[in-house]
């Protein structure tokens, strides 16, 4: 089982990388990504190299990427969590980062969705997190764009791509 702090430090990294990072290429390419130890793949537009993080209790891999208006990460957890974790993770971290108007939702019996409204120096960004419970593994997935962009395409295309 995924310890709900953990998931909590991971959420609030993901906002601030979605947040922070400087948006690239007008063009989007995007390639298949499966992360080691990964039951999930996910097509990652303009994706960096995978970068394998530690915490106290394990290993997992990152990757991100981005276009000129959306900012992608993705990662996978070892372990299994459930709807009340992630629900429990979505409500501590929109909390903690001081976002808004939290709307967590039941996708599938195994895909989650937590969308949220933070702003970021005057600016409303609305951020997207989903979360892919496997059997052995779980897949996080964030977009996060500009409100006045969303709904984007490449947010919903970028959903689409998880097998």
């Amino acid at each position: 089982m995924v310890s709900e702090l953990y998931l909590f430090h991971r959420l609030a990294s993901i906002a601030v990388a979605l947040t922070f990072g400087a948006f690239i290429s007008a063009s989007a390419t995007a390639a298949a990504i499966k992360l080691p130890d990964c039951e999930f793949s996910v097509d990652v537009p303009n994706a960096k190299p995978p970068e394998v993080l530690h915490n106290e209790e394990f290993s997992y891999h990152q990757v991100r990427g981005r276009t000129k208006q959306v900012s992608f990460q993705a990662e996978c957890l070892p372990g299994v969590m459930n709807g009340d974790d992630a629900l429990a993770a979505s409500r501590a971290h929109t909390k903690s980062i001081a976002g808004r108007g939290m709307q967590f939702k039941k996708i599938s019996p195994t895909v989650f969705e937590n969308r949220f409204v933070k702003d970021i120096m005057g600016s409303p960004m609305t951020y997207v997190v989903r979360y892919h419970l496997g059997g052995r593994s779980t897949l996080i997935i964030a977009a996060g764009t500009e409100s006045k962009n969303y709904p984007h395409d490449e947010v919903f295309q970028f959903f689409k791509s998880v097998r």
